[in-house]
């Protein structure tokens, strides 16, 4: 670390805050209010640093399906395949991303945009089948899909297809490189190409405002600004953060951790009562939380629980667009924070609360270093069974949203993704009907059953603490069956019934 950091490091987050304000105020004002500004045609094309990291690690795994990025559509009503197919291209024309390929030149990595690029949108009719088999055959068609790797130096990076259910009834698969996109991006493609099907349908010129800036614009811009002070300041921050030996989540699994880390996955589903999830909301406004910051905390008092470990670091993503011009582009913004909570010094879901709160703001301030920037200054020990710095990953969902156009009618669903990174990720997500929950797991890790008894006890340890937020940690009861299962020497053990049931 140098003298500049090792300062840094040394302030109490309120000043590094002040710090970082005070940097970004002795910017120019046309840096400020227009920060990313469009490349001129002589400019080669880096990629930014997340898609950097990306590129190594498809290095190392060529035909991984676990940079597949995948999202499906239920289309009802009267649809015009050749406007959905025309709408799709629209898209493509319009974002660079899509267009793109990557390419080592020398020593350097270079994205390289094809001017002119469109795909095909096949159609597979599944009429003549019956009903059980025309279910069958889309789920194995949209698992098939979702694992078909692609190449970064050929591409395209994305693709599409049509499965015909009925007369009246569709599924549109679409699958991108991560490279390329993230979740947000999905939905602004769905987005767009509801904007564009609706126009072409009926004849009339597409009403979207131009594009300020292009992906490789803000891959450029990201290079040329993360450095010098602002890249110490948040260099420093994290290195302070995450200082020390990191710990390794050491979670009760049904079978030994294999030597290199597999990523075969399944799922299972929870969906809180509503009045729960009323409560939760009401515990946040009245700590000055966010319901993300309750559910985080949550989610790692149960870690604490099943490990006996006070120091855990879950991984969260944040969408990575901060400025306005990134708003509406479609590209790999999206970026991992280490969120790392210390339960020796905690007694109650409240205190921990305060903790989270205080994690989490100091992690938003300091979330533009990417997480691959993060990995290579902590350099720690590598360990080929399974992921660094954090093994578990925490992510708040906004509702997807269902579409209507004139005459049709576009519903996301959720896909069985078939890889998971980490041994768990829980996604939580909430809309008109309450909240779900979905655990992916590791399944050469995990059972069913453990799995289903984590949910229960997510659940339970959700009523105890909206309940009594000021009851020790330690005192939360689980339930009688699941104290076997819970490693940690502090664990408690009481009678209750246990019930899962989600939605992604």
């Amino acid at each position: 670390m140098s003298e500049l950091a090792e300062r840094i490091a040394d302030l109490s987050p309120k000043r590094r805050a002040l710090l970082a304000l005070r940097l970004m105020q002795k910017l120019p004002e046309a840096v400020r209010s227009q920060t990313i500004s469009r490349r001129t045609e002589q400019d080669t094309l880096p990629l930014s640093f997340n898609q950097e990291g990306l590129w190594f690690l498809d290095q190392l795994e060529p035909d991984s399906p676990r940079f597949c990025l995948s999202g499906t559509l239920r289309l009802k009503g009267a649809l015009n395949v050749n406007a959905l197919r025309e709408s799709i291209n629209e898209i493509i024309k319009r974002h660079e991303a899509l267009r793109t390929t990557f390419k080592a030149v020398g020593e350097e990595l270079l994205q390289f945009i094809t001017p002119v690029l469109r795909v095909d949108l096949p159609v597979e009719d599944l009429r003549h089948l019956s009903e059980p088999e025309r279910e069958a055959t889309a789920n194995g068609l949209t698992s098939e899909e979702a694992l078909r790797p692609f190449n970064l130096e050929e591409g395209p990076l994305l693709r599409v297809m049509l499965l015909r259910i009925d007369d009246e009834e569709h599924i549109m698969l679409l699958t991108m490189h991560h490279i390329v996109s993230d979740g947000w991006s999905l939905l602004l493609f769905i987005k767009e190409m509801a904007a564009f099907y609706e126009s072409l349908s009926m004849g009339d010129p597409v009403q979207l405002s131009p594009l300020p800036i292009q992906y490789a614009d803000f891959a450029r811009w990201q290079r040329q600004r993360l450095q010098g002070a602002i890249l110490e300041t948040q260099l420093a921050y994290w290195q302070k953060q995450l200082g020390g030996r990191l710990p390794v989540l050491s979670l009760p699994t049904d079978r030994p951790r294999p030597p290199i880390q597999t990523y075969w996955s399944a799922d299972q589903s929870l969906t809180l009562p509503p009045a729960l999830f009323d409560a939760l909301k009401n515990l946040g406004h009245q700590t000055g939380n966010t319901l993300f910051m309750t559910l985080l905390a949550a989610f790692q008092a149960l870690l604490h629980r099943y490990t006996g470990q006070d120091d855990i670091i879950v991984g969260s993503p944040i969408a990575g667009r901060r400025w306005s011009e990134t708003e509406e582009i479609i590209g790999y913004f999206v970026n991992m924070l280490p969120l790392r909570l210390n339960f020796s010094d905690v007694s109650s879901f409240r205190e921990l609360l305060k903790q989270v709160r205080e994690v989490v703001l100091g992690a938003y301030a300091h979330q533009d270093l990417p997480f691959s920037k993060i990995v290579a200054a902590l350099q720690p020990e590598r360990d080929l069974s399974r992921s660094p710095i954090f093994q578990v990953v925490f992510i708040l969902l906004d509702a997807l949203p269902t579409i209507k156009l004139s005459g049709l009618t576009l519903t996301p669903l959720q896909i069985d993704m078939q890889t998971v990174k980490y041994d768990l990720i829980m996604f939580m997500q909430y809309n008109e009907e309450g909240l779900h929950g979905l655990l992916m797991y590791n399944k050469d890790l995990f059972d069913e059953p453990t799995i289903s008894r984590m949910l229960t006890h997510f659940k339970l340890l959700l009523e105890e603490v909206v309940g009594n937020p000021d009851q020790n940690l330690l005192d939360i009861s689980l339930t009688a069956e699941a104290s076997s299962n819970v490693v940690a020497s502090h664990a408690a053990s009481s009678d209750a019934d246990e019930e899962t049931q989600f939605v992604f």
